[in-house]
C-alpha cells in the first residue's frame, strides 16, 4: 500500500472515530427541535463540541502510546507526534467551546443564569467535575504551548493530562445530558475513553515497568568528532531486528546519568552483529555521554520510523543530511549492497570539523560507483546547500525521491525549494523528532 493511500485510510478511521458520536446525536431527535431558537442552537453547539472534543482527546491519548499499528497507519512515529499535538490543540479548543456555548445558551434567559452555570456547584458534582477537568487541561496545555520547560519537566507535567481526561470520563458518565439518555452514545464514549486509559496504562508499563524494551550492554564508546560519540551495543539476551533508517528510544541505566528516554537513529546496518548509534552532546540527556562506561546497561524501545522505507524507483534517490542528521543515512548507505536502491548523499555541515563517517562513506562510494555517490557540502566554503545545487550535480529532480534529515529550518527550507522545482510533496521525506 502506498504512503498516500495509507495516510488517507488512517485519516478516514480517525474521522469516523471522532465524528461517530455526532451521527448518534443527530438521530436521537429531529434537527428542527435542536435548532428551533437561540437557546436550542447554542445548547446544540455546546453538545456537538463536547462530543467531538472528548472523542478527539481520546484519540490524542491513544496516539501517545506509540503502538506499532498507529505508527504504521500515519507512516512514522514522527507524524504521530505531530498529529498528536495538532489534534490535541483542536480537541482542547472544542472542549473549551463546550461550556462557553452552554453559558451563552443560558444567557438568552439572563446573565445571572449564565453566571450560575459557570460557577462551581458542589451539589451538581458531575458538572463540577467537567469544570475541574477543563481547568486542569487549560493549565497543562498552557504549559505545553507557551512555556519552554526542560523535556523531563514537560513530560512529567504532560502525564497529568491523563488525570484530566479521567475526570472528564466521570463527567461524561454521570452528567444528565443526551449521553445519559442514549445507551449507544454512552457506551461508545465510555468505551473510547476506556481504550484511551488502557493505552495510557500500557505507556506507563513501558516507561516504568520496562515492558516491551530490549536490554543491551555498552560494548564500546568511540569519539567521532568534538561532542559526537558512537555507542556500540550488544544484546544481553537476544537481538531484535530493524530496518536501515529507523530509530529507537534509548534509556541509559548507568548510575548518575539521566534515565529519560530519547530517540536516536541507528547508524549500524540491520545485518551487523552489534547495533550502533551516533549521538551528539546537546542537552541534559547527552551532555554526560562521555562518562558512559563499557558494560553499562541500556534499554531500547523500538524500532520506530518509516524513513527510507519508500517504494524504490529506477532513478537515484536524493539523500540530504545536515550535521548529526547523517546518522540514518549511514545505516542506509551500509545497507545499499542488499537494498536494491541507489542514491546521491549530500552531507551539509558548517565546517570540516563536523564531518563524521566521511572516510567510510567515501570508501562506500568507491566500492559501489553505480549505486552510491557521496557529496560533502561545507557551508563555510560553498554556502548553504540548495535545491539548485542538488539539481546541478544530480540532474533533473522531478520524480526523484528525496530524504532529508537535519535541523528543522534546513529541512523546511529545502522541502519548499524542492516543491518549487516540481518534486511532489509525497516524494519528499523528512526525519524530525517532534516531541
Amino acid at each position: 500500500m502506498s504512503k498516500n493511500t495509507t495516510l488517507k485510510l488512517a485519516w478516514l478511521v480517525i474521522g469516523i472515530i471522532s465524528l461517530f458520536p455526532i451521527f448518534i446525536w443527530l438521530v436521537m431527535q429531529p434537527l428542527s427541535s435542536r435548532f428551533s431558537g437561540a437557546f436550542q442552537i447554542l445548547a446544540s453547539l455546546g453538545q456537538v463540541t463536547s462530543l467531538v472534543g472528548f472523542a478527539l482527546m481520546a484519540v490524542v491519548i491513544i496516539f501517545a502510546s506509540r503502538l506499532w499499528f498507529i505508527e504504521r497507519g500515519l507512516y512514522g512515529l514522527n507524524r504521530v507526534f505531530i498529529e498528536h499535538h495538532r489534534l490535541g490543540s483542536i480537541a482542547f479548543i472544542l472542549l473549551l467551546a463546550h461550556p462557553i456555548f452552554l453559558a451563552l445558551s443560558y444567557f438568552t434567559f439572563s446573565a445571572r443564569s449564565a453566571a450560575l452555570f459557570l460557577l462551581p456547584n458542589l451539589s451538581a458534582w458531575p458538572q463540577a467535575l467537567g469544570t475541574v477537568s477543563l481547568l486542569l487541561m487549560i493549565v497543562l496545555l498552557g504549559i505545553t504551548f507557551y512555556l519552554a520547560w526542560r523535556y523531563g519537566t514537560w513530560k512529567f507535567s504532560h502525564r497529568f493530562l491523563a488525570l484530566a481526561f479521567l475526570i472528564a470520563i466521570f463527567h461524561v458518565a454521570f452528567i444528565t445530558s443526551d449521553v445519559s439518555r442514549s445507551l449507544v452514545l454512552r457506551a461508545y464514549l465510555l468505551s473510547l475513553g476506556g481504550l484511551a486509559l488502557v493505552a495510557y496504562g500500557y505507556r506507563l508499563l513501558v516507561e516504568f515497568g520496562e515492558v516491551g524494551k530490549h536490554e543491551y550492554v555498552v560494548s564500546a564508546l568511540r569519539q567521532l568528532a568534538q561532542g559526537v560519540y558512537e555507542v556500540s551495543l550488544r544484546p544481553s539476551i537476544k537481538p531484535f531486528s530493524y530496518h536501515a533508517g529507523q530509530f529507537a528510544f534509548l534509556t541509559l541505566r548507568q548510575q548518575g546519568m539521566s534515565r529519560e528516554d530519547h530517540p536516536f537513529s541507528f547508524v549500524s546496518a540491520p545485518f551487523d552483529s552489534e547495533i550502533k548509534f551516533a549521538i551528539k552532546e546537546l542537552g541534559d540527556f547527552t551532555k554526560t555521554l562521555s562518562d558512559l562506561k563499557v558494560g553499562s546497561v541500556v534499554h531500547i524501545e523500538g524500532p520506530y520510523g518509516m524513513f527510507g522505507r519508500g517504494a524504490k524507483t529506477a532513478a537515484s534517490e536524493i539523500w540530504i543530511a545536515g550535521g548529526i542528521g547523517i546518522t540514518p543515512f549511514v545505516s542506509l548507505a551500509r545497507d545499499l549492497s542488499r537494498s536494491g536502491r541507489s542514491a546521491d548523499l549530500y552531507y551539509s555541515v558548517k565546517t570540516d570539523e563536523e564531518l563524521v563517517y566521511c572516510e567510510e562513506l567515501v570508501s562506500l562510494a568507491e566500492a559501489l560507483p553505480s549505486k552510491f555517490r557521496f557529496i560533502p557540502y561545507v557551508a563555510k566554503e560553498k554556502g548553504f546547500l540548495s535545491a539548485n545545487a542538488v539539481e546541478e550535480i544530480s540532474g533533473p529532480l522531478i520524480d526523484r525521491r528525496v530524504y532529508v534529515c537535519g535541523p528543522p529550518a534546513m529541512m523546511n527550507s529545502l522541502k519548499q525549494q524542492f516543491i518549487k522545482k516540481g518534486v511532489s510533496a509525497q516524494n519528499i521525506n523528512t526525519e524530525e523528532f517532534s516531541l
